[in-house]
Order: structure tokens, then sequence, then C-alpha cells
């Protein structure tokens, strides 16, 4: 009358159905990973994943509470169900010829321009439409849709003219339905009522400003970005007070002969090589954030938010490397938190081994004994 702790029924009955349901899943991402692009594959291989760990939580559930020949013919219900209905019409086709989106040209004469990194406005207008369109050809947007906005970048959007806030974005071309003034832009392509314009006098991905003006807050630095006077190769406008003690003038003239090369091994880390005849601030055309840690030449470096969302930090005359990496103390904490984690699991698995219950004190035998 003993029974075993680890293999009851219904354990023994959780490696088949896995099994099933798996060798259905694996079946169809077979079936859908032919003739998808990349982004497709990750798009299927994530949906199956999500899919995967849903079935492993239902099987557990079903196990507890139905029969166990009920459990197994419900769970296989529910794979047949999701795989071959809704879900089937989905990726159980043929992809059409070309794939299910076509470029136009528009993205044609985008990707021709092989002199970036650059970024493009697309107001929603590059094929497929949306949004997020610019994903499918790798072309960097400004715009995308998104339930999680930066308040700064927004900030920023709502407050400076378009022209200032297009050129500190780095961007190069935009797409729009306007008709845009054509000393500040030359149309290159059009399709039906979309025109691509590209901008004159577009700012590099990183760039050397000689000065940099302090204001009391983040307003006062949209402000004078809207100024008729900005001059973003000039001066850099920041509400950090350690602009200050940089020692950079106000503004100075604009450092044609100074270099900035950028690298980018990961989003999380950026490498800028810079050559500079005098003491300057560097601007990277990407987001600030809390979190980011700068060096130059190996040492620390301050980061402040500069130009209303981009990041700046000071180098001095001559060459210098200056490294980027985003290391925010909140993932210090949460690694440590895991790290407690893990090992409270660990020690309450070691003590639950250390109690089990004696075999001549089953649940079988106490009751056989009492009988």
């Amino acid at each position: 009358n003993r029974q075993s702790l680890i293999l009851n029924p219904q354990s023994l009955l959780l490696i088949p159905s896995l099994l099933l349901a798996l060798a259905a899943v694996a079946l169809v991402a077979a079936w859908a990973w032919r003739g998808q692009p990349g982004e497709g594959r990750l798009a299927v291989w994530s949906s199956l994943a999500a899919y995967s760990a849903v079935m492993l939580g239902a099987t557990a559930w079903l196990l507890r509470r139905l029969p166990q020949r009920g459990a197994l013919v419900a769970l296989l219900g529910l794979t047949v169900l999701d795989l071959f209905s809704t879900g089937g019409r989905g990726l159980l086709q043929t992809p059409p010829p070309g794939g299910y989106f076509a470029p136009n040209p528009l993205v044609w004469a985008v990707q021709a321009d092989t002199n970036g990194p650059f970024r493009v406005s697309s107001e929603g207008l590059l094929p497929p439409g949306g949004g997020n369109g610019a994903v499918l050809w790798r072309l960097e947007d400004v715009v995308g849709n998104s339930p999680l906005h930066l308040a700064a970048y927004d900030d920023v959007l709502r407050d400076v003219p378009e022209l200032v806030w297009w050129r500190l974005l780095n961007v190069r071309y935009v797409v729009t339905k306007r008709d845009l003034p054509r000393e500040l832009v030359a149309e290159v392509e059009r399709v039906g009522e979309a025109r691509l314009y590209r901008l004159a006098g577009s700012l590099p991905h990183a760039w050397l400003v000689p000065g940099v003006r302090v204001t009391s807050d983040e307003a006062g630095v949209r402000a004078a970005l809207a100024a008729p006077d900005f001059d973003p190769l000039a001066y850099a406008v920041t509400a950090d007070p350690v602009g200050a003690g940089l020692g950079l003038p106000t503004r100075g003239a604009p450092l044609t002969e100074a270099r900035a090369d950028v690298e980018r091994p990961t989003p999380a880390a950026w490498t800028v090589r810079v050559q500079t005849p005098q003491p300057a601030l560097l601007v990277l055309g990407e987001a600030f954030a809390p979190g980011w840690q700068a060096q130059v030449n190996g040492q620390p470096a301050p980061v402040l938010a500069v130009d209303g969302l981009l990041r700046g930090t000071p180098v001095p005359t001559g060459a210098s490397t200056v490294v980027w990496r985003y290391e925010p103390w909140t993932v210090t904490v949460g690694l440590g938190l895991s790290g407690l984690t893990l090992a409270g699991l660990v020690g309450a698995i070691w003590w639950g081994r250390r109690r089990k219950i004696p075999e001549d004190v089953m649940p079988g035998d106490r009751q056989g004994r009492e009988a």
C-alpha cells in the first residue's frame, strides 16, 4: 500500500502530455519558419515560446483539477484548437511572392544613402504604414507606436521647432504629406501624397561644441532651444549645475576641425573617438537617462542631460576615447535580490530534503496500523 511521493500517476501523465503538446508546437514552428524573414522568424518563435509557457501552466492546472484521462483530452483539445483555428490561419500559410510587405521608392531612396548612421522622421508613411514601419527596413525612425514615452522627449517635440529637434536627433530624411520650405529641404522622391525630403545641414550622430549654457530648469532649456539664435554647433544647453563648473564659455565658434567618430557595439555601450583643438563638450544624439556612466581616456567623467534630451560629456584638448555604459543602480539591486531569492530557494529545497518522511511511517502504513 506504499505510495511514492514523487512518481504518482498524475506526475507520470504529465510527461506524455507535455511531449504531445511540444510536438505540436514544433510542427507548427517548422511550417511557419519557411519563407519568413528574420523579423518574422523572431515573431514566430517568441509567440511559440509564450504559448509553450502557457501550456505548461495549463497542464499543471488540469492535472490537479481533472481526472487523468479528462486532463489529457482537454490538453490535446486545447492544443488543436489554438494551433489549427485562429492561430492556424496566421501561421499555416505560404508567404506571397516578395513577402508580406513590399518596399517602395521612398524606402529605396533612403536605403541608397550608405553614409550613416542617420535617422528618418516618417510620420508613419513608410510601408506598410504605421509608426513602426521603418523597423522592417532597418531604418532608425524618430516616431513609433508605443505606450511608453520619455517625458523629456515629448516635451521637446511639443515646445521646440521641428527643424531644431530634427537636427538634434540626427534626422536626415523626412517623409510627410506637407509641403516643406525648399530653402530648408530638398525633395528626393514622391509616392502618391507622401514626399521624401532630405534636410539641409543635418547634424551627425555625435559632435563637439565649444560652449555650454546653463539654465535654471528644463523649461528654460526648451526655451533656449526654441530661440531664433540657437546654434547647436556653438553651444549646448543644460539645466545640470555641473555644466557651470566645466570651464567652458557660454558660446563659441563651431569647431570645424574637430572630429567625433562613433562606434556602437551594443545599445547599452557607446564608444566615441574624438579629436578637438580645445576643451569641448561631446554631444551624442541619443536620449539621456539616469544610469549612464562615462569614462574619458579610462577616467570617470560626468554625463549631462543637454539640449533637452541628449547626452553630453566634457573632453580635453587633443585625442580622447569616450565610453558610455548604461549601468543603473537598480540593475545591481535587482541582481542582488535575485541572488538572495535563488539562495533561499536552494536552501528551502535542501532543508525539505533533510526532513523527508521516513518510509516506515508512510501514510498507507500508518492507516494500516491504525486499522
